[in-house]
């Protein structure tokens, strides 16, 4: 039986290099996903793509701030 992979093996994508390097290059300050994603240079579905992989890989974290957006920071507070 096949088992499934780990969610991150080294980084899958260069926007997951400039992602992580942004947030880890300023661990306290927060980011919203449209605001990484136009800081990275990608479409914001791209940028949820990628965020999810990286919070599912615990290598993110994130809350919600309001009703409809949530923020990202380079340290998972787990």
């Amino acid at each position: 039986m096949r088992s499934e992979p780990p969610p991150l093996l080294p980084i899958r994508s260069r926007h997951q290099a400039d992602l992580l390097t942004l947030l880890y290059l300023q661990p306290d300050r927060e980011f919203t996903l449209t605001e990484l994603a136009q800081r990275v240079g990608v479409p914001l579905t791209t940028m949820q793509r990628e965020v999810g992989r990286l919070l599912e890989a615990d290598l993110l974290s994130s809350r919600r701030v309001g009703r409809d957006a949530s923020t990202v920071s380079g340290w998972s507070s787990s």
